[in-house]
């Protein structure tokens, strides 16, 4: 049980006498809080580009703030005091590409929305691979599909599905194991 008020229970190793144990522990707390922004910003990214042609959305994104710090510290800014990227402004960036792939899971089913902030036409090759959880993304996993379609200016459309118990399946893992690269 958890001693006194907290948001979240802290690891055992947390109340280790060993000062460099702590220090170790509370940097990579850090850096894990930092990851997270990034996962809770891409969500909601992502979410908001997909709603560009819902008619009971119509959302072109979302501005965000906190770009940088003014000194030294950790923060929620996505770029540091230094001028150096966070995790964040990597997700913004590629958030806030010309043409992005959106994915989103519901009702049992993985969709990859395609999405465009272009004027023009864009021609796009879509590839999933599904990757074991403990694997180098870029060296290993099992190519599951590919998907080519042309999308129209400005716009968001469904470019991939399958149903999440058929895609476990045709990679021959869990949720729990793998992940998807798009």
């Amino acid at each position: 049980p958890p001693r006194g008020p907290r948001h979240f229970r802290l690891p055992p190793a947390w109340t280790s006498a060993s000062a460099p144990t702590r220090t170790a522990l509370y940097r990579q707390w850090i850096y894990l809080t930092q990851v997270q922004q990034a996962l809770c910003y891409e969500t909601a990214l992502g979410k908001w580009k997909r709603g560009r042609t819902d008619p009971e959305a119509l959302t072109m994104g979302v501005l965000y703030w906190q770009l940088n710090d003014i000194w030294p510290g950790y923060s929620w800014s996505s770029v540091n005091y230094g001028g150096a990227w966070k995790p964040l402004h990597h997700v913004v960036a590629r958030a806030f590409a010309p043409v992005t792939a959106l994915p989103e899971q519901r009702d049992g089913w993985l969709l990859v929305h395609a999405s465009s902030t272009v004027n023009v036409r864009a021609a796009i090759s879509l590839s999933i691979r599904m990757v074991p959880l403990w694997a180098v993304p870029e060296r290993c996993g099992s190519h599951i599909d590919t998907a080519a379609l042309t999308l129209e200016p400005l716009a968001s459309q469904v470019a991939w599905q399958m149903r999440v118990t058929d895609l476990m399946q045709r990679a021959g893992c869990s949720p729990q194991q793998c992940f998807a690269v798009l």
